[in-house]
């Protein structure tokens, strides 16, 4: 094809996205503006190449190589003004994103991806660099943890775990922050930089101004995530949010559910991630961010679509009409009282096993669960000492998912002492609990290769996904899972969607018993 020098197009501007925590832009694009028609759009390089080669610019040139490896779009040399600068030179910058966070320009569908892409990466690497920054300031932590008496402790707590029948969990911020989820009532926290958060954030404030609440709270959000976030858009907070994954404190619980024990998890967080991490009987006496209600006729919804609304979040719909409540989100506020107290009361009853992590048991009223669980072992597992460390038989200290991790290291190299069959006795007795892949999970002799070999997932969180999912929300890759689980499992379709069907139902029980 003959090269142009002249003609349509026009490069006004290289589009670039500023990564903050790598101190760099990430070039994504070109402004160019159509003399034909007189339209300015924003392209990707190869839809801007594509264009100025076929059509020609009037300050750009688009060239490639005699191998056609590479292509480069170069300012045009020839023109009667001084020579421009090269595309990538600051002079030529425009960021992706206005200051009121929308695009300067119409972008083109290929564009929008690439800036969305860009956003999720610029967000999974902030979110790690957080995680390691917190790691590396915490690193006595990890020093003191091996020492000689807390590998001992670490010795009883796995066999207390393995022996006991019914264990109850409280977690609190500390298991979360291993994650990147920012405690917002540390000396750190949003709450404490900003003091007027506890009056905005309180269940009168909520009640009495609904809209300026909500605002509020994005805010607050928009403070905690400030070093994941690389613009404070609601979309973008909304992915951050989203992006946010268990760790190994998480995981541990939910791999002893598998294993068949009975596990109650009270978490006085609201991120979901122990029902990310899989765990099912997981209760929330804080209430979960993830979800809003309507304040008048009860109506759920997810919080982060409710953030996304154009207009001011929180207006409630039903079948095109307005409701006269706003949705609102289900957290517990001061002046709130805490949910599902006395169901929580039952279980600590009933333990033989009480383990805290991560919560310095210095909000009331869950700091009285040592107390109620009178007939269990009572172990806690926290960053710092706490004033209640003298309630538990077993205090460890150093990071959660760190130590959780070493007792689940021990108990699985227990298991491997023991020959391993060739046939798992999950695989014999057909049911697929406990059975991971290995993308999911570490080898584990417990369970048989082919088990481990399979794009499969437990039964049960399969189950779980599936119930929250809806039923034509299946992308390809979620069919061939099931598929391969259902196969371990020796289970049918039709079974699979009767254990759908009851846990639906086992969930809309449970959100009943929460208003």
């Amino acid at each position: 094809m003959e090269l142009k020098t002249n003609g349509r197009f026009e490069v006004l501007h290289t589009l670039v996205f500023w990564k903050k925590t790598l101190h760099r832009h990430d070039y994504l694009g070109f402004v160019l503006k159509d003399h034909k028609t007189g339209e300015t759009a924003g392209y990707t390089f190869d839809e801007a190449w594509e264009r100025i080669r076929s059509e020609g610019g009037t300050n750009a040139v688009a060239e490639q190589s005699a191998d056609g490896s590479s292509k480069r779009l170069e300012p045009r040399q020839d023109l009667p003004i001084p020579p421009l600068p090269r595309f990538n030179d600051a002079s030529w910058h425009l960021s992706v994103f206005t200051a009121d966070l929308q695009h300067p320009y119409p972008f083109s569908d290929q564009l929008k991806k690439a800036v969305d892409r860009a956003v999720d990466a610029d967000i999974r690497w902030n979110l790690e660099v957080r995680k390691r920054r917190w790691k590396q300031q915490e690193r006595y932590l990890y020093d003191h943890m091996h020492s000689a008496p807390e590998k001992e402790k670490r010795k009883t707590a796995k066999d207390w775990i393995r022996n006991a029948a019914h264990i109850v969990v409280l977690t609190g911020a500390g298991i979360s922050t291993e994650s990147g989820v920012p405690d917002f009532r540390s000396g750190a926290g949003a709450i404490s930089a900003n003091p007027s958060y506890l009056v905005t954030m309180s269940a009168p404030y909520r009640d009495a101004n609904p809209e300026q609440f909500w605002k509020s709270f994005t805010q607050l959000l928009t403070d905690a995530m400030e070093e994941i976030i690389p613009n404070h858009s609601r979309a973008v907070l909304s992915r951050a949010i989203g992006f946010i994954q268990p760790n190994a404190g998480h995981t541990f619980f939910s791999r002893l559910e598998n294993m068949g024990k009975q596990i109650s998890i009270i978490t006085q967080n609201v991120d979901d991630l122990h029902e990310k991490a899989g765990s099912l009987a997981v209760i929330h006496p804080h209430g979960a961010l993830l979800r809003s209600r309507c304040s008048v006729c009860g109506a759920e919804a997810n919080t982060l679509d409710i953030m996304n609304q154009p207009d001011a979040p929180g207006l409630h719909f039903r079948e095109g009409k307005r409701c006269e409540g706003i949705l609102l989100p289900d957290v517990v506020l001061f002046g709130d009282p805490v949910k599902h107290w006395e169901h929580v009361g039952e279980l600590a009853e009933s333990a033989d096993l009480l383990i805290v992590a991560g919560t310095s048991l210095q909000v009331s009223p869950m700091n009285e669960l040592p107390c109620l669980a009178k007939h269990a072992r009572k172990i806690i597992i926290n960053h710092e000492p706490t004033p209640h460390d003298d309630l538990f038989d077993l205090v460890l200290s150093g990071p959660i998912g760190g130590i959780l991790k070493e007792i689940e290291a021990a108990m699985d190299l227990e298991s491997r002492r023991k020959p391993a069959p060739l046939t798992c006795d999950v695989c014999r007795t057909n049911a697929a609990e406990g059975v991971y892949s290995s993308r999911i999970a570490p080898v584990s002799a417990a369970y048989c290769q082919p088990c481990m070999n399979r794009g499969a997932e437990p039964y049960g969180i399969l189950v779980t996904k599936l119930a929250l999912l809806p039923d034509a929300g299946r992308s390809p890759r979620l069919t061939a899972v099931i598929e391969s689980s259902l196969e371990i499992a020796g289970k049918t379709g039709e079974q699979l969607m009767n254990d759908v069907t009851l846990r639906r139902q086992q969930m809309e029980k449970e959100r009943d018993r929460s208003h």
